[in-house]
């Protein structure tokens, strides 16, 4: 930053306080230049009529409904006890049993 090696520090007439509020201001920029566009795609998305609305509230839901789906691809799947499967193994299928007390369980 031009702040930090600029003649303004050289010279002294960077005071702290201005030191501190140009850091703000270059920290607050990119959020604020952001959130603008983001209004502008909104309304952009509004004055489009309700076909874009539709088609992102159509993405968002599509989305949405994909998660479970998605989320089971790589996994093996879980054998039904009921069915006379084998009893399931591991973390999603074991039964817990009460853990032992410190020091062995034994007073």
């Amino acid at each position: 930053m031009w702040a930090e090696w600029g003649w303004p520090r050289k010279n002294g007439r960077l005071t702290s306080l201005t030191e501190q509020g140009v850091l703000f201001w270059s920290a607050i920029y990119i959020p604020v230049v952001v959130a603008m566009a983001a209004k502008q795609n909104v309304i952009a998305a509004i004055e489009g009529g309700p076909a874009a609305i539709l088609a992102g509230v159509g993405a968002v839901g599509l989305s949405f409904l994909l998660v479970p789906i998605l989320s089971r691809i790589g996994r093996e799947p879980v054998p039904d006890p009921a069915e006379g499967g084998p009893e399931p193994s591991g973390p999603a299928g074991r039964r817990s049993e009460p853990a032992d007390p410190p020091g062995g369980g034994e007073a």
